[in-house]
């Protein structure tokens, strides 16, 4: 199961074998990110599927990552509607297509990319919807131990998992203030420092491919 809400959702039917197996990213190809002198005009990229509920909060980042003569990078399709609506509204938007591989896009992001920011919109005031999921792209691209906003309203499985790792970059979509202080730390080394550090150790941990592997084989086996 890819989070630990899903396990006790599933296992409320009887499962007899459940364990918590994050999604497999590919294996380490690069060197972790280290701190550059150009970051402290920082590139923050957002990474996963984009939304309409995305709009603000990536406003918000943008509009914070400006006073720091910085940018806000958006990987997807270039056809996606909201890409529209972003230009539109965001002067310091970047812009890359999809790529064939996710290993051409690790390439990208580490070449481009200060940190990456994963949004979840769904909090435990959601009714009727099942907050069992957690991001695959925060699996993957953990793997370039860059800085990782993680921003999720409460009660989401993201956010309780950062609140459990004491992840530094947390918070709400809508915490104005939260999210100036975590741009702002992206643009001195000692504050991008720490935060990078947190990434290598959980890719390096329990988000580590061979690690990963390994419990699911241990998991299939009868």
């Amino acid at each position: 199961m890819v989070s630990e809400e899903m396990k006790v959702a599933l296992g409320r039917f009887g499962a007899a074998k459940i364990s918590v197996l994050p999604p497999v990213p590919c294996s380490r190809l690069l060197p972790f990110g280290t701190w550059q002198r150009s970051y402290s005009a920082p590139t923050v990229a957002h990474v996963g599927a984009l939304h309409n509920y995305h709009l603000p909060y990536l406003t918000l980042i943008a509009r914070f990552l400006e006073l720091h003569t910085g940018r806000l990078l958006v990987l997807c399709p270039v056809s996606n509607p909201v890409l529209a609506r972003l230009k539109s509204d965001i002067p310091n938007l970047d812009h890359v297509d999809y790529f064939a591989s996710n290993e051409d896009a690790l390439r990208c992001m580490a070449a481009r990319a200060t940190a990456l920011t994963v949004m979840y919109p769904l909090g435990e005031a959601a009714p009727g919807v099942p907050l069992t999921g957690f991001p695959s792209r925060f699996v993957e691209f953990s793997q370039l131990g860059l800085p990782i906003l993680l921003s999720a309203p409460p009660g989401n499985p993201v956010r309780t998992w950062a609140k459990r790792h004491k992840w530094l970059a947390q918070f709400d979509p809508g915490d104005q203030l939260a999210a100036a202080s975590t741009v702002a730390d992206l643009a001195e080394e000692p504050s991008w420092s720490k935060l990078a550090a947190q990434t290598r150790a959980v890719a390096e941990g329990e988000f580590d491919p061979s690690l990963i592997q390994a419990q699911f084989l241990e998991a299939v086996t009868p």
